[in-house]
């Protein structure tokens, strides 16, 4: 007998549950997409700021290259003018 009151217990349990879960199903469902478009945005935000972090690497490397030819230069004029 005890271990029917159990049993009935599960089940009423059980029910509960998902009427419960049925109920909150909406607001499931709405945390789910808020959370795919926050995802989205920080994705899209990422890729520009890596984007920009692309183009500036690019003007570093140029500015780099430019002063290590002028450098060349002012070394080569040196030598020369000895």
């Amino acid at each position: 007998m005890s271990s029917f009151i159990r049993l009935l217990l599960i089940a009423t349990l059980s029910s509960t549950l998902l009427v419960a879960c049925g109920e909150k199903e909406p607001q499931i469902e709405q945390a789910v997409e808020s959370a795919q478009e926050h995802a989205e945005a920080a994705a899209s935000e990422a890729k520009d700021v890596a984007a920009d972090a692309v183009q500036a690497a690019k003007e570093a490397a140029a500015t780099a290259e430019q002063q290590a030819a002028e450098t060349a230069d002012a070394a080569k004029a040196a030598v020369e003018s000895k």
